[in-house]
């Protein structure tokens, strides 16, 4: 089965979603040798080698083991590639910390990752003291960084302690999914933004300011089809209050994709 139809059957199950399935899949949509079952098999032979059981001996493990920060090249997209990462060793705060809620979750440990702002992070599903943080190899006291984040601007009616709730497989991948769209935009990538934006159409929470951004992508693309086909739906699905001026250029793609196909 091909990685993005792989991606979009697990989104269908949503907060069931299997975050590996679902990550592998991500990775498969940039990478067409992946085989989401492979890679499946190959993290179940990597769990195999831990033999410990809490969130404190993954993180020791991780460390031995040569997973960590790939604070030299923070910004290549290999680092948002579970497959990558488990190859490589190098990720980023949110595949590493899925590589550790899957390991553990093979050893019946049950983790869930934390969308910090900054950092991602996961903790014990049942211990919210302590939080690990895998990039770093270290544990972080949820008291200290509670008074970090009480210490920043906060949007209006958000505590700081909602920043730490747990996220589910959808939202995780959703997040890893704005890394690479900026990581994309800032390499001026259409075939990466292309991919980025076709996975995060595919999301029960895409914007219609995603697919306004997907359509002008394909435009770029020369998918002309594909891009009418999502401009149209921004265009059917839009608020009678949605900007003015926002309203017109959507209209005015519409007209020059419409006008290819003349």
């Amino acid at each position: 089965m091909a990685s993005i139809d792989v991606f979009c059957d697990e989104v269908a199950h949503r907060g069931a979603a299997r975050l590996d399935r679902l990550v592998f899949a991500l990775g498969g949509v940039f990478d067409s040798l992946v085989d989401v079952d492979t890679e499946v098999d190959r993290l179940d032979r990597l769990a195999d080698r831990f033999t410990g059981n809490s969130a404190m001996d993954l993180l020791v493990w991780m460390s031995r083991s040569g997973f960590r920060g790939n604070s030299a090249d923070y910004y290549n997209p290999d680092n948002s590639m579970l497959h990558r990462v488990v190859r490589t060793g190098f990720g980023i705060p949110i595949t590493l910390s899925v590589l550790a809620i899957e390991i553990g979750r093979r050893h019946d440990i049950e983790l869930v990752g934390i969308g910090a702002p900054g950092e991602f992070l996961f903790r014990s599903v049942d211990d919210d003291s302590s939080l690990y943080n895998p990039f770093r190899g270290k544990v972080v006291d949820q008291v200290e960084i509670l008074a970090l984040l009480d210490a920043r601007p906060l949007p209006s009616g958000v505590r700081a302690s909602d920043l730490l709730c747990p996220v589910g497989p959808l939202q995780i991948v959703e997040r890893m999914l704005n890394n690479l769209e900026q990581i994309f935009q800032g390499r001026r990538s259409l075939v990466g933004l292309e991919r980025v934006l076709r996975l995060r159409t595919a999301l029960p929470s895409s914007s219609t300011a995603a697919r306004r951004r997907y359509a002008a992508v394909l435009e770029e693309c020369g998918d002309i089809g594909r891009g009418l086909e999502q401009i149209r739906r921004v265009i059917d699905s839009r608020d009678p209050a949605d900007d003015v001026l926002a309203v017109r250029k959507d209209w005015l793609l519409r007209r020059r994709l419409e006008a290819h196909l003349n």
